[in-house]
Order: structure tokens, then C-alpha cells, then sequence
């Protein structure tokens, strides 16, 4: 593809991205109040003849026949960040246009250099990222980006930050990072309301309330699971491939999956770098990259964790997934600002462990081995482990007997202890 058709194709992502969102309600002005256009152009005096803009969206106050703000993007499909010439010719191009408000935006899928950002700031400029679903983590069923936003915490500034700055960045769950001169966000009401009314004094801004378009709260959000759920429908799963001891048959529960709800599972496929596998609710398939797992109990925890994705139901709030290593952890991660991916992931990680190690049998083979080491209860708990040479011995072996048993890892083993309080 040559650089005017990856231009383009950016071009045509972009404005059908916006025009969804002003069609459906979730752009930052009302569908009543602006218009969206590909290619078109408005006259510069300097030139004498139109100049073509990729993209430009035209909002208006009510009553007015003429637009009062004109936002122009320029699309940049780079294999390289936008460096700062670019940005400063395209802003040039837009001072030529008289008779609105012009506001200026740089979209490109691609970072930008350092320098881009000192000049969009002294000129009011908008720069944006988007990522395909290729550079996300989560591609969700509907997009966070257009959401009302979180607030500005420094959590999130940072990560978008990034995520402007360095090529090889992947995305949480949103399609957009955006900067303007005051702030950093994923949210595009938030950039738009900045980029639009940042300049405004308090009774110009107020003129815009009758335009700006307010989204009711009525997205469904993950629902809270209690661990009894999650365990619960592991129970299911192993009664259905007749589970009785040991390592969960993964065989087994692949030919389940596909007998019952023709949804495949592939191993040892080839994903990229640092995917230690994905599911893809549209194509019903969960991939697993073996040689990125690196050990066997890796490649088990990753392939019970999407099932997880799958039989807690997440399809009704993404429609595909790809796991890293970030992703296997036992507590809620603090860098997601998406609380429905936060609870997402949670729930998967623990039915992962529900099902590596099924309750009644992980617990007889615990206090088999418990017994056979004359470990007993001394009222603080079947294994309680504090600073003591022995307590720590107890918890080392009787660890290791029980991942060798269910071909799981340490940590796995010590968080399913902890969630059945059978160690303090």
C-alpha cells in the first residue's frame, strides 16, 4: 500500500468513527448541531481556490445558518512519529481559511516527536492516535473514547503520554489518545470540549450548553460476580468433561467447546509479540502462542483465563481480547481506567484458578499432604506461615506437591489457598 492509500484509509477510519458517533449521540456536539465531510474544500484568499481538507467537521449554534466552529484533521498514516514540520504546514494551511473558528487537529496512528507538542500548545492545536484493534488489549462492544471521562487523574495523563510518544505502545481498551495544550485524555468529549472551549470566556462558553450533546448513563457495565458464581460454573464445566482427579484435561475441554458451542481452541499458534493468547468472540476462537508462555503451567493459566472470558460471558462487553503477561496477576491492575476491563479481567483470572483447581479436590489433596507431613491446625488456620523456619518449610513443600499435581505455578497454588482460607 503506498502513502496516499494508507493516507486515505486512515482518512475514511476516522470520519466514519465521528460520523457513527454523531449519529448515534456520543460526539461532543449534537447531531443537529454539525455536519461531517471527507475531502472538502473551503476557500483560501492567499490561493484564490478552495484548499481540500481530509476531514472537517462543521458545528453550529442553533438558529445560525453558518457554522460557528470548523474543526480540520489532517490524517497522518506513518511508519514513523509526525514529526514537527508537518503539523506547523498544516496549521498553516488552516490560517488561510477566514469567516469561522477554526480548530485544528492532527490525527495520526502513529506518535508524534517531542517538538510537535510545544507547538501544537502556543497554537491551539489537537493531537490525536488512534489505534486499530490491532494495537489494543481489549477491543470492547462499544467504545470507552466516547464515554463521559474519568477525571484527569495522573495515572491517566501518564499513560497517554506515552502512548503519544512511543511508537510501539499498545493500548489498553481505547481507540483514541489525545492532547491538547491543557490536557491528556482517552476520552474524545473531553478533547473536543478543550480544543472547542478552551479559549471561551465563562458567557461564551454557556452559549455552547444548547449544543453540546449529553449522553444518558445507560451503557450495560460489567456485572460484580461473587467468587461463589465463578465457582460455580467451573463445577459445571468439570462435571460436563466428567473431571475426577489431577490436571484438568484441557483435550477434553477442547472437544467440549466445539461439540457444545462450536468455539475452537488452537494451540501453539503464532501471535505477536509478548500475546500470550487472545479470544475473538466474531471468529469463536481462543489462540494460545505456547512458545511465548514459556512453561507448561504459564500455557494452562493463559488458556483457562480466556476460558474464563468465555463462560463468564464477557462477549456482551468485548469482542476480542489479546492476553499478555500484565494481564495473569492476582490483583486488580492499577494502570486501567476502564472499570469494566478492571472487573473483566479479575473475574477471568479467578474462574482460571477455580478451574485449575477444583475446590473439594484441591482440598483433599491438601490435607493429604498435610497430614502426611503432620502439619495440623493450631487455630490460626490449616497453614499458617509466618517468619518461622518451619511454618515457611511446610508451605514450600506442601506448594510444590500440590503444582506438581495439577501441573499449575506457585503463585496459582497460593492464591487458591488464600481465596479458600486454607492459608493465613
Amino acid at each position: 500500500m503506498n502513502t496516499v492509500e494508507k493516507g486515505d484509509k486512515l482518512e475514511q477510519i476516522i470520519h466514519d468513527v465521528f460520523s457513527e458517533d454523531i449519529a448515534n449521540g456520543s460526539f461532543w456536539a449534537n447531531k443537529d448541531c454539525c455536519k461531517i465531510f471527507i475531502k472538502k474544500g473551503y476557500y483560501s484568499k492567499d490561493r484564490e481556490k478552495d484548499i481540500i481538507f481530509d476531514i472537517s467537521i462543521e458545528i453550529y449554534l442553533p438558529g445560525q445558518e453558518n457554522y460557528s466552529v470548523l474543526v480540520l484533521i489532517e490524517c497522518k498514516n506513518y511508519n514513523h512519529k509526525v514529526p514537527v514540520d508537518d503539523v506547523e504546514e498544516f496549521y498553516a494551511k488552516t490560517q488561510q481559511i477566514s469567516g469561522a473558528n477554526i480548530k485544528a487537529i492532527v490525527a495520526s496512528t502513529n506518535s508524534f516527536q517531542d517538538g510537535t507538542f510545544k507547538f501544537s500548545k502556543s497554537k491551539g492545536i489537537g493531537l490525536l492516535r488512534y489505534f486499530s484493534k490491532e494495537k489494543r488489549e481489549w477491543v470492547l462492544t462499544r467504545s470507552p473514547s466516547v464515554i463521559n471521562g474519568r477525571s484527569k487523574s495522573k495515572t491517566e495523563k501518564s499513560t497517554v503520554s506515552i502512548g503519544l510518544t512511543q511508537q510501539e505502545h499498545i493500548s489498553t481498551g481505547f481507540d483514541f489518545y489525545c492532547y491538547t495544550g491543557n490536557c491528556y485524555s482517552n476520552y474524545t468529549r473531553i478533547f473536543f470540549s478543550d480544543l472547542i472551549l478552551s479559549d471561551l470566556d465563562n458567557s461564551e462558553k454557556k452559549a455552547w450548553d444548547a449544543v453540546r450533546q449529553t449522553i444518558p448513563n445507560n451503557y450495560p457495565s460489567v456485572n460484580f460476580l461473587d467468587i461463589s458464581v465463578i465457582e460455580s460454573k467451573c463445577s459445571k464445566l468439570l462435571h460436563a468433561i466428567k473431571y475426577l482427579n489431577g490436571p484438568v484435561s484441557f483435550d477434553k475441554i477442547k472437544t467440549f467447546l466445539l461439540n457444545t458451542y462450536r468455539f475452537k481452541l488452537n494451540l501453539n499458534t503464532d501471535l505477536g509479540i509478548g500475546v500470550l493468547g487472545n479470544i475473538n468472540f466474531k471468529s469463536s476462537v481462543i489462540n494460545i502462542d505456547n512458545s511465548q508462555c514459556e512453561t507448561e503451567a504459564r500455557v494452562r493459566f493463559t488458556i483457562a483465563h480466556e476460558l474464563g472470558h468465555f463462560f463468564l460471558e464477557h462477549s456482551q462487553f468485548m469482542v476480542e481480547e489479546s492476553c499478555y503477561d500484565s494481564h495473569l496477576v492476582s490483583e486488580e491492575r492499577k494502570d486501567l481506567s476502564i472499570p469494566d476491563i478492571m472487573r473483566m479481567e479479575w473475574q477471568a483470572n479467578q474462574f482460571a484458578s477455580c478451574l485449575l483447581l477444583p475446590k473439594k479436590t484441591f482440598i483433599k489433596a491438601f490435607e493429604a499432604e498435610a497430614k502426611r507431613r503432620g502439619i495440623i491446625n493450631k487455630g490460626f488456620g490449616p497453614l499458617f506461615v509466618d517468619g518461622q523456619k518451619c511454618n515457611v518449610t511446610s508451605m514450600i513443600f506442601i506448594t510444590s506437591h500440590l503444582m506438581k499435581k495439577f501441573m499449575v505455578s506457585k503463585t496459582v497454588v497460593i492464591i487458591r489457598m488464600k481465596q479458600l482460607g486454607i492459608m493465613q
